[in-house]
């Protein structure tokens, strides 16, 4: 969590990068903006999105980082998806009753 000083707290996914910004944020005595700004410009952190480096700058995370514990292929979490698709349609159709006599 970073900018905190300035009531702007954000998520930043942890790297050696976030750590200095975060060093530089607890020692400033001034609290001035321009101290932080060149660890957080968007300019650095697109960089990381276009050079694949994730530690050239700090990019955002959203809580849902901390629950990741494996990355996947694409067909993989699609075949995830799809058995854990067919697992709750079979829950939920089992809670129906056939009744072909029914006028609904």
């Amino acid at each position: 969590m970073i900018l905190r000083r300035w009531a702007n707290t954000s998520r930043m996914l942890s790297n050696k990068f976030l750590h200095q910004a975060l060093a530089v944020e607890k020692a400033s005595k001034t609290c001035d903006f321009s101290e932080i700004a060149p660890y957080v410009s968007v300019k650095r952190g697109r960089e990381v999105f276009l050079n694949g480096d994730v530690e050239h700058g700090m990019w955002s995370s959203g809580q849902v980082i901390g629950m990741i514990q494996d990355i996947s292929t694409r067909a993989a979490l699609l075949s995830h998806i799809e058995k854990e698709a067919l697992k709750a349609m079979r829950r939920v159709q089992s809670s129906f009753i056939y009744a072909p006599d029914s006028r609904l």
